[in-house]
């Protein structure tokens, strides 16, 4: 885990401004969302919780001034890959983590 903050900004430099994190409503998907954003990094939360998807993506707006994005999505659904295609069409997206 990176712990300094020349580390954490090689992070945006290496993945771009954007990461897709599924599962990223609570637990370790929540925790990296958090890392990441602290190391300047905007992220897509996918999970299927709506409400906690919204609480995070505004704590972290809050308290990172990142740009989050969510999208509340089943990851077993049919045509999810599609959806969560969809809702990034227009980032660059240069990181996946998941932890669903």
């Amino acid at each position: 885990m990176i712990n300094n903050v020349s580390g954490e900004a090689e992070l945006a430099f290496r993945y771009g401004p954007w990461a897709v994190i599924a599962g990223g409503s609570e637990g370790i998907g929540e925790a990296v969302a958090y890392r990441l954003a602290a190391a300047g990094i905007n992220p897509v939360l996918i999970a299927r919780n709506e409400s906690r998807l919204r609480a995070v993506a505004a704590d972290i707006t809050t308290t990172h001034g990142r740009d989050a994005r969510m999208l509340p999505l089943d990851l077993t659904a049919p045509g999810m890959h599609q959806a969560a295609a969809d809702a990034c069409h227009d980032i660059d997206v240069g990181l996946l983590m998941y932890a669903a």
